[in-house]
């Protein structure tokens, strides 16, 4: 990451906190000034007045060079202090260097792997999506992506619970909200498996056929759980169970049978403008 020089405090021209004592401006600055003070109530003493007066103008001369030592003592106690101030700030660096690794680690054992393979998905780079603070010592979890991606998952469960609830309706009116929840429910779903693919740089999915969003859904809900179990980030397993009776009704198999064409259009539609992605800017 590059910074502004100007606005990072080891720029600022009186803070040296890596430099020796002997190296520090102001050091030099104080010691000069001082010197140049002293040589010069010396020179006139001698040069200017009698020899008499050389006692007065070295007390004179004590005085300045007792002022002096102050100045200097503070300037070496500011630079220790700084020099502490930078050796913490290091240490707590290090440390949360050491942390970020141990819990990607804990984090990759805990992620399954053939189901990361099964995605295309690397569990570090989940890992950095759900907890992009972890570097800086920050261990806590992306809760807008958490919350955004469980609501979508309640969304595609609630367009179902309709559909299998209306099913066996005779009212007309009922049977067309059904039939729009359902294809709410595909249409939903392959929206959000192109988004959480596209966050994680996973293998874009290939929904070729209702089925495989079944399948496939399911991997992603699992994947999900897995997250949201890390850390104890949930205390329940999300159930999509309504979601999955949906393929198994016979009605839907006929309806997924006659609308090949409308799976083709939201595997289209959703590879070139997925609406999730911008609806997730908004949530953030």
């Amino acid at each position: 990451m590059v910074t502004d020089s100007n606005s990072h405090p080891n720029s600022h021209p009186n803070f040296y906190p890596k430099y020796g004592l002997l190296k520090l401006p102001a050091f030099w600055l104080v010691l000069v000034v001082s010197a140049i003070i002293a040589i010069s109530l010396v020179y006139s003493s001698f040069y200017y007045y009698r020899l008499s007066y050389a006692a007065g103008v070295l007390g004179v001369l004590l005085i300045t060079l007792g002022l002096a030592a102050p100045c200097i003592a503070l300037i070496i106690l500011n630079h220790r202090n700084k020099q502490m101030d930078q050796q913490l700030d290091l240490q707590h660096k290090q440390a949360a260097f050491a942390n970020h690794y141990i819990h990607v680690e804990h984090f990759n054992a805990h992620m399954p792997a053939e189901l990361l393979k099964r995605l295309g998905m690397s569990s570090r780079v989940l890992h950095t999506l759900f907890y992009p603070g972890s570097k800086n010592g920050d261990f806590a979890d992306n809760q807008s992506l958490v919350k955004f991606i469980h609501c979508q998952f309640a969304e595609v469960v609630q367009a179902a619970q309709v559909v299998l609830k209306l099913q066996k309706s005779l009212d007309d009116d009922e049977l067309a909200v059904v039939n729009n929840r359902l294809e709410f429910a595909i249409n939903h779903s392959v929206a959000l498996m192109y988004f959480i693919a596209d966050k994680a740089r996973g293998q874009s999915p290939q929904c070729n056929d209702f089925y495989f969003i079944k399948d496939t859904m399911a991997d992603y809900s699992d994947l999900f759980n897995a997250v949201i179990y890390f850390d104890g980030m949930a205390d329940n397993k999300y159930d999509l169970s309504a979601y999955f009776e949906l393929f198994d009704v016979a009605d839907n198999k006929v309806w997924f049978s006659r609308n090949e064409h409308f799976l083709r259009r939201c595997r289209e539609d959703n590879q070139q403008n997925n609406p999730l992605l911008a609806e997730f800017e908004q949530w953030r």
